[in-house]
């Protein structure tokens, strides 16, 4: 029954996302689709239970991860089925960062993901606010975020990596980065 929700929940964020990219153009032409091409220990994670939804499809592997709390990593093997990517490939380098309000609601902002300063997309927009991403790709995001926050362990997943990412930022800025 959980990993029904869990399922049922990461299938509406990746419809949510199916026909917006972050930009007008193929950001791979940016940087010759470097983050298709990882090694045997580069990867995206992946969200609970999202490794069961793409179990056995080509053009990457699911491997065991010590990071990203326990969860594993999918490896790219260069292509793939674009309909089979996961969450993570389909944001990359932006995250619906996930705050709690005072009064138990929750509030979701896009931003450029810090662990992605390497991608020519991140490092030209703002860590607040990315300026070059379309609205489209903004609302969608949102929205995926919310269907993925209805699951109470992926909830608890987007709320701890939005923590995490948050120490990140404000660490780089109190380094002067």
């Amino acid at each position: 029954m959980k990993l029904d929700s869990q399922l049922r929940c990461i299938r509406l964020a990746h419809q949510a996302l199916e026909t917006v990219t972050p930009i007008r153009q193929d950001c791979g032409e940016l940087c010759g689709r470097a983050c298709c091409k990882g090694d045997e220990n580069t990867g995206m994670w992946l969200l609970p239970g999202e490794a069961e939804l793409l179990q056995g499809q080509e053009g990457f592997s699911v491997r065991p991860c010590q990071d990203n709390g326990g969860y594993p990593l999918l490896v790219c093997q260069g292509s793939c089925d674009r309909k089979y990517r996961p969450f993570a490939c389909r944001i990359y380098p932006f995250f619906p960062l996930a705050t709690e309000r005072e009064d138990g609601s929750l509030n979701i902002r896009v931003i450029s993901d810090p662990r992605a300063a390497g991608c020519p997309l991140a490092r030209h927009t703002l860590p607040g606010r990315p300026r070059d991403v379309t609205q489209s790709f903004r609302f969608r995001l949102a929205q995926a975020a919310l269907a993925l926050l209805e699951d109470p362990e992926l909830r608890r997943y987007l709320l701890d990596t939005s923590r995490f990412l948050t120490e990140i930022i404000q660490l780089r800025e109190k380094l002067g980065q």
